[in-house]
């Protein structure tokens, strides 16, 4: 997955929760025994994750706990992209 594809993601995501999208949605079953009950909520707290790794130091994001979240952390948030759709088309 492209790092741009990624970040135009998740900015899409903010416009979104910024809009109030996702504030209805049903549960979603992200497929990796993780469900979003309340999707909204979730959104917003994978959001304040992708800032942590913003603001951390190159090395420290690179150490194995941080990368293996990181990984994580995408993929949840491609995961939520397969079960909302990418949003409007340009």
């Amino acid at each position: 997955m492209p790092a741009e594809d990624l970040a135009a993601w998740i900015d899409e995501l903010r416009r979104r929760l910024d809009a109030g999208e996702l504030a209805d949605l049903p549960p979603i079953d992200l497929g990796n025994a993780l469900t979003l009950s309340n999707v909204e909520r979730a959104v917003r707290r994978m959001l304040q994750d992708v800032e942590m790794f913003r603001t951390m130091e190159p090395s420290e994001r690179e150490l194995p706990n941080f990368k293996a979240r990181r990984w994580a952390l995408a993929d949840n948030l491609w995961r939520v992209r397969e079960h909302i759709g990418a949003g409007p088309e340009p």
